[in-house]
C-alpha cells in the first residue's frame, strides 16, 4: 500500500508540477509577447517621430520661404514705389515748368501732383481758372 500511496502522492505531485510548468510557460508567452508589442509600439513611436520631425522641418522651411518671398515682395514693392515717386517727382516738377513757360501770361502760379495710386496716377492741376481738380480734359 505504502507503494500505491507514493505512486499517487508522486501523480498528483507531476500533475501539479506539469500544471505549474504550463502557467510559467503560458506567462512566459505573455511576457514576450506584450515585450514584442511593446518593441514594436516603440518602433512606430521612433518612426512617427521621425516623420514628424521631417514635416516639421518641411513646413518650418516652407513658412520661411513664404516669408523670405513676403519680405522680397514688399522690398520690390517699396523700390518700385520709391522709384516711381522720384520718377513721378521730376516729371511734375518739368511739366509745371513748360506749362508755366507756355502760359507765363495768365498761369504764373499754376501748380499740379502727379502721385502714383496704386497701378495708376494721380494727375491734379491747380490754376488760375480752376481750383485743383483732377483734370480729364486735353488742352
Amino acid at each position: 500500500m505504502d507503494v500505491k500511496k507514493k505512486a499517487k502522492h508522486t501523480v498528483i505531485m507531476l500533475k501539479n508540477f506539469l500544471t505549474c510548468f504550463k502557467f510559467i510557460l503560458y506567462v512566459s508567452w505573455a511576457i514576450i509577447g506584450s515585450i514584442l508589442i511593446i518593441q514594436e509600439l516603440t518602433q512606430l513611436w521612433k518612426d512617427f517621430r521621425l516623420n514628424y520631425m521631417k514635416k516639421r522641418n518641411y513646413m518650418h522651411n516652407l513658412y520661411s520661404l513664404l516669408n523670405y518671398n513676403k519680405n522680397k515682395s514688399l522690398s520690390f514693392q517699396q523700390a518700385k514705389d520709391n522709384v516711381l515717386s522720384r520718377l513721378y517727382e521730376k516729371i511734375n516738377d518739368r511739366f509745371v515748368e513748360l506749362y508755366r513757360k507756355l502760359h507765363e501770361n495768365d498761369e504764373n502760379n499754376f501748380t499740379a501732383s502727379i502721385t502714383s495710386d496704386g497701378a495708376g496716377i494721380n494727375f491734379e492741376v491747380e490754376s488760375f481758372l480752376w481750383n485743383k481738380l483732377i483734370t480729364h480734359v486735353n488742352h
